[in-house]
């Protein structure tokens, strides 16, 4: 963890909240602490974002979820909403984070190859759909090359990337409809999460499409 915050600087929300859920109590975690707790008593902007932090991670502790949510995921989303919502109060933004679950992550290795990391809201296995392109040449000295542009399951839920960075993701209407909020995070920390609103695709199926994804790991969830 190495957190360089001047006393002119507000401390990054992101940062803030790794400080926050820190698990370990190294030489370099105790002088970031001391540099952190220095910030925060001359800024009351960051002691802010600092209490209402510390008040998402006793709700998570409330709600004993570490084993089927992950903490840090909760408190991005968090962050994410509080960042759109400051007028609201911070029960209320944390109540509505708890209403966002995970649905999958997955690492876009290339605009031309997807994997899965993790499913847990996908009730089979998740496999990979495979497209063929083939060099020029004749047929007995043609190279083909796999191309995994989809992810997908057994019931109409669906990950797909396409080459213009278009990310596409198709959900059970049964289980996922239309008007339910869906938040893609970046593990990149760096690049700002995007929220959007299922669309009806058809009476079984509704559907988000997202533009300007870039190859890196994300982590999707959705209302619920």
């Amino acid at each position: 963890m190495s957190t360089k915050v001047s006393e002119n600087e507000h401390i990054p929300f992101d940062e803030l909240s790794a400080f926050v859920f820190a698990k370990n109590t190294s030489k370099d975690f105790l002088s970031v602490a001391a540099r952190i707790n220095k910030h925060l008593m001359a800024c009351p902007s960051c002691k802010k974002n600092y209490y209402a932090l510390m008040n998402v991670k006793d709700e998570i502790e409330k709600a004993a979820r570490y084993e089927t949510f992950d903490e840090r995921i909760e408190t991005r989303v968090f962050a994410f909403l509080y960042s759109k919502k400051h007028s609201s109060s911070l029960q209320a933004i944390v109540k509505e984070s708890l209403r966002f679950k995970k649905w999958v992550s997955f690492n876009i290795r290339s605009m031309k190859e997807i994997v899965s990391v993790q499913q847990p809201r996908l009730a089979h296995p998740v496999l990979a759909s495979v497209m063929k392109s083939s060099t020029s040449g004749s047929q007995a000295d043609e190279v083909k090359t796999e191309i995994k542009t989809s992810l997908y399951d057994r019931n109409r839920n669906r990950v797909s990337i396409g080459l213009d960075g278009t990310l596409s993701l198709y959900f059970d209407a049964s289980s996922h409809p239309a008007g339910k909020r869906v938040i893609i995070l970046p593990d990149d920390v760096t690049k700002s999460p995007q929220m959007v609103e299922l669309t009806r695709y058809d009476d079984s199926v509704a559907y988000v499409r997202v533009e300007g994804i870039a190859p890196g790991e994300y982590t999707v969830v959705i209302e619920e």
